[in-house]
């Protein structure tokens, strides 16, 4: 039985946990920037709109286009963390 090295390990729970503190990170960072991203807010007449993301604003085009972007970082993380996995899956063997 072989025991796969644990720099394997450590570097694949590295990856994950690099991949996941981004996503909750860059999750923090709308908030901060509402002007920035060209963000409006609805009146308090308006009647808001409900949706899963953000249901007091509207967002405005540079904030839509760091969603996509975040989105799409996130994918292709997740893809090369795949890639590498199955690239020494023969070390996770026992």
């Amino acid at each position: 039985m072989k025991i796969p090295s644990l720099n394997l390990w450590y570097a694949l729970s590295l990856r994950i946990i690099l991949l996941f503190v981004t996503a909750m990170l860059v999750s923090f960072v709308p908030d901060y920037l509402r002007n920035f991203f060209g963000d409006v807010k609805y009146l308090e007449t308006e009647i808001y709109h409900h949706s899963l993301i953000d249901d007091q604003y509207e967002w405005g085009f540079r904030h839509s286009l760091y969603f996509f972007m975040c989105c799409c970082l996130f994918i292709v993380q997740a893809i090369r963390l795949g890639m590498w996995v199955d690239k020494n899956h023969k070390e996770f063997k026992p």
